[in-house]
């Protein structure tokens, strides 16, 4: 099962009497498979829509997987956040009004996230939970998943063990560059939230640090970071740890993650960029130890 091989019906279910202009595929998606769909309202206005089909990562529960990822949407929505409105859940996929916003990675672009970005995952993290958000929203997994890169990665990370004691917030789980969508120096957009979970906001900084490394350099990260804090002062005893942690987010994909970047018009983040980069972050962080 997936999208409906015809459009007409489900552009009636979303707008009646409208006419379907296009179904085309969008590119870029890792973690689902997207559809924007383009419709003519009786009145002739142009509306658009994205159709997301989430992918099955062995999920044992997929069944229920477009409706879980539809309600982090409705969620995101519920707290004034710029994530994409949903707009209807269906058995295998769901709809979401298509935001008109890019990515920028462009290198002169690197300010933009130092003032804009900073100040938008402080939002989320800064995000009133309900008792009912806590209630059925996932939590984040207290073990490192897979195997440190560097000995002594994988030292600290048992050593020091999952911080016990840190405010547990709304995390994105995914905030890079690629997610944060723009008009000019304005985000307009902030999409793929189905990674989102409740966990430690620094989890969500250090995913953001290193992928700002992977497409600027270390003075922006710095400078993104002291934006980040200037709008949520948070302890960040246990930064450390989760720069350490999440520099293990690669894996082995380094092609991959550069097929990634170079998507998004920077052929220059190479898979050698990457490792060397990683590389950098992690050599930064075990400094930092002694």
């Amino acid at each position: 099962m997936g999208f409906p091989p015809d459009m007409i019906s489900l552009a009636h279910e979303l707008l009646p009497f409208s006419t379907v202009v296009s179904s085309t595929p969008l590119k870029g998606g890792i973690s689902a498979e997207m559809v924007l769909l383009t419709l003519k309202t009786a009145e002739g206005e142009i509306q658009r829509f994205s159709l997301r089909k989430p992918g099955d990562w062995g999920d044992e529960e997929y069944a229920t997987k477009p409706e879980r990822e539809f309600r982090k949407y409705q969620l995101a929505g519920s707290k004034g956040l710029l994530a994409p409105e949903p707009v209807k859940c269906f058995q295998d996929f769901f709809v979401l009004k298509f935001i008109d916003g890019n990515p920028n990675l462009d290198l002169d672009h690197a300010h933009a996230y130092v003032e804009k970005a900073a100040q938008h995952l402080a939002q989320v993290h800064r995000s009133p939970l309900t008792p009912e958000d806590l209630s059925w929203l996932p939590r984040a997994n207290e073990q490192p998943s897979g195997e440190a890169w560097r000995p002594k990665v994988r030292e600290f990370l048992l050593t020091h063990g999952h911080p016990k004691d840190e405010p547990l917030t709304l995390c994105h789980g995914d905030c890079w560059p690629g997610n944060i969508l723009w008009v000019g120096d304005d985000i307009v957009g902030l999409i793929d939230w189905e990674e989102v979970h409740i966990g430690s906001p620094l989890c969500d900084l250090a995913i953001a640090r290193l992928d700002l490394l992977f497409a600027f350099d270390k003075p922006t990260v710095e400078a993104f970071t002291a934006s980040y804090l200037n709008h949520n002062p948070i302890d960040t005893t246990h930064l450390l740890y989760w720069d350490l942690r999440c520099s293990q987010r690669i894996g082995d994909s380094y092609d991959e993650w550069a097929r990634g970047f170079a998507a998004l018009r920077r052929p220059d983040v190479t898979a050698d960029v990457l490792r060397q980069k990683q590389a950098e972050f992690v050599s930064n962080g075990l400094m930092r130890l002694t």
